[in-house]
């Protein structure tokens, strides 16, 4: 096989690897994962209940903007 028909799989894998350095996942407790992605806590998976709990909304905005201010 010529190295230009492998070289798509290797960007690909190389993508795989920097995303998993980006995806964080912690043990909380026994079967409690913490999970997060950059910065941002996305939320917790329950492996005994096989479920998510999302984490609070990280874009958000603290206050409701008015588009006429008083």
């Amino acid at each position: 096989m010529p190295w230009n028909e492998c070289k798509p799989m290797d960007e690909r894998l190389r993508f795989i690897a920097r995303l998993r350095r980006l995806v964080g996942i912690r043990e909380l407790d026994d079967q409690l994962w913490h999970v997060s992605f950059l910065e941002y806590d996305l939320g917790h998976f329950d492996r005994d209940h096989d479920r998510v709990e999302p984490g609070p909304n990280p874009f958000a905005p603290d206050t409701v903007l008015t588009m006429c201010p008083e």
